[in-house]
């Protein structure tokens, strides 16, 4: 598959100014207690995400970004565990209870860099104190099978806190739900239009908005084409 836009390092290029500006904004809403609209935040909503960064501590800018450079030119791979918890910014409307926590992984051996991103959606159940999570998966074609396009699935645990030990006080999506099936096709052709799909698929049309100040090739924004239909 061809890389959209020019070399992969455009494309990382892409990825990160995307990635740093969601970081921004989300320290600038939730510090401020507002959704990306700027309107205020639910009372739980807050106390959710206070009780949150102090179980999964935020991931800084600042100390991510080297780390993407650094796996990029050395074209190495990039751990979930390495990237941490990157919190996105309070949702406007629908869902507003849940707090949005992103992680993912990446391979740069390859001519196109390999992502997986996982949203965790995440509120605690007020009537036991349990977290609750649901999650998806957004990742970049698997070469040489039935998924080999940009797409997006359902996953039973996006932060992988099965293995931590810590699942007993957790409330996630039973087992037997399915994790492969539906493979949703995504409007993307590399990882930096693919992380667009993945915020406009979380924030809807209010995601316009936060791509207008961004300069970068239109090839990049193809899934914004969408929105004004």
């Amino acid at each position: 598959m061809s890389q959209e836009g020019g070399s992969g390092s455009k494309e990382i290029d892409v990825l990160r100014q995307i990635l740093q500006f969601m970081m921004k904004k989300s320290k600038y809403c939730w510090r401020n207690r507002i959704d990306i609209s700027g309107e205020k935040l639910r009372s739980e909503t807050r106390e959710d995400y206070r009780s949150l960064i102090k179980r999964m501590f935020p991931s800084k800018w600042g100390n991510l970004d080297p780390l993407i450079k650094k796996a990029c030119k050395s074209k190495a791979k990039l751990a979930a565990s390495d990237v941490g918890h990157v919190y996105f910014p309070p949702f406007y409307g629908d869902d507003r209870e849940f707090v949005p926590v992103i992680t993912f992984e990446a391979d740069f051996s390859g001519e196109l860099p390999q992502f997986l991103f996982r949203i965790a959606m995440l509120a605690y159940n007020r009537d036991n104190s349990k977290l609750r999570v649901f999650g998806c998966r957004f990742e970049t074609p698997h070469a040489n099978s039935n998924h080999d396009y940009c797409h997006a699935q359902f996953t039973r645990d996006p932060l992988d806190i099965s293995a931590s030990g810590n699942s007993e006080s957790v409330e996630m999506m039973v087992e037997w739900a399915p994790e492969h099936i539906p493979c949703i096709l995504a409007p993307a052709r590399g990882p930096a239009s693919l992380l667009v799909w993945l915020i406009v698929d979380l924030y809807g049309k209010k995601s316009a908005p936060l791509f207008s100040t961004m300069k970068f090739d239109k090839a990049y924004k193809e899934p914004l084409r969408y929105l004004s239909t």
